[in-house]
């Protein structure tokens, strides 16, 4: 499993890092990293997306990133780490917020490097999951990387993330990697990682 240190040494050459996902399924809630178990239960209420406004997400929104990261992952992002993502040059970053006053209700922070673009970190808050605010995510970082001249994007899952994985495949992902029991969980047998990319 990922830690601060491999967040905060994510300016690595290698383009293919590690996806942070979290997706409502059937009553559960899932992650494609830093999961314990299965998750918690929660009631889905009905949710307009036509709400939600997507946004650019800069360094001022460090504060309200983390604090949404805390709720959705074990190993929750500080505020820190954000602004050390969003403030560099290659950064490319989208939040959904909601209501008045407003409140963030998800996020996706992504980079840019020459021709590629890779998905960093991603998740929606719990009561928004399930009601389209990821996949306007990922489909407007897909656009903002295709406007930087990007040829492909990738992205980095758990290969037992079924609901994050059927998610992908809707929006055109195909696997194109594996790493052999990357996932290593306690009590639980090695989980590959899959590295995933979709052409733009």
């Amino acid at each position: 499993m990922p830690s601060h240190k491999s967040v905060k040494d994510w300016r690595a050459p290698s383009i293919h890092g590690k996806l942070k996902f979290v997706i409502f399924y059937k009553g559960v809630v899932r992650t494609g990293r830093h999961a314990d178990g299965d998750g918690a239960t929660f009631m889905s209420l009905p949710r307009d997306l036509k709400t939600v406004s997507v946004l650019w997400a800069g360094v001022d929104h460090a504060e309200d990133l983390a604090a949404c990261h805390r709720t959705l992952f074990t190993e929750g992002w500080d505020r820190a780490t954000f602004e050390g993502l969003l403030s560099h040059p290659t950064s490319t970053s989208l939040i959904a917020r909601h209501g008045n006053p407003q409140e963030t209700v998800g996020f996706i922070v992504g980079r840019l490097a020459a021709d590629e673009a890779e998905i960093l970190t991603f998740g929606v808050v719990k009561e928004w999951q399930r009601h389209g605010v990821g996949r306007r995510l990922i489909e407007g970082m897909a656009r903002a990387a295709k406007r930087a001249e990007a040829k492909r994007i990738f992205l980095e899952v758990a290969g037992d993330n079924m609901p994050a994985m059927v998610l992908y495949s809707r929006l055109g992902f195909k696997e194109v990697g594996r790493r052999p029991g990357y996932y290593v969980r306690t009590g639980q047998q090695a989980v590959d990682a899959l590295i995933l990319s979709l052409a733009l």
